[in-house]
């Protein structure tokens, strides 16, 4: 089975969504989008970007258990990835899931999570959720 288009993975992802908003009141989905283009913009793989755009639906934590990515045609690859993107917080601190992703090794896996690091500390996000915060 051949792993689904990006195109494929970014509906599923925003369909997975729907209308829930972040900390900002923007959709969640465009957080997925913003990491994909940063990583698309360094010539990352479709494992990789599919994983990114997984990365908050995708996981035993999540909605979207790694045995159904598995059953929609995702690669092993793009289902370690997302897996390790996942934070279970409930199973482990963050700097135990920090040190898990170091200690993989894999540069993929650090840039997908750098991606998603530096979308969540975006100054124009972080402005509108200081302003949001104020207001109420």
């Amino acid at each position: 089975m051949q792993e689904p288009s990006l195109e494929a993975t970014l509906n599923l992802v925003e369909a997975l969504c729907g209308e829930r908003l972040d900390k900002t009141g923007q959709r969640i989905y465009f957080h997925m989008v913003r990491c994909v283009e940063t990583l698309k913009s360094q010539g990352k793989p479709l494992p990789v970007l599919n994983a990114m755009a997984l990365h908050d639906v995708g996981g035993e934590d999540t909605c979207l258990k790694i045995t159904t990515m598995l059953e929609f045609g995702y690669s092993g690859r793009t289902c370690w990835l997302t897996s390790m993107l996942t934070h279970d917080k409930a199973a482990m601190s963050y700097e135990v899931y920090i040190d898990r992703m170091i200690a993989a090794s894999d540069l993929d896996l650090l840039d997908c999570k750098l991606a998603d690091n530096t979308d969540n500390i975006d100054p124009a996000r972080g402005a509108k959720l200081r302003w949001e915060t104020d207001r109420q």
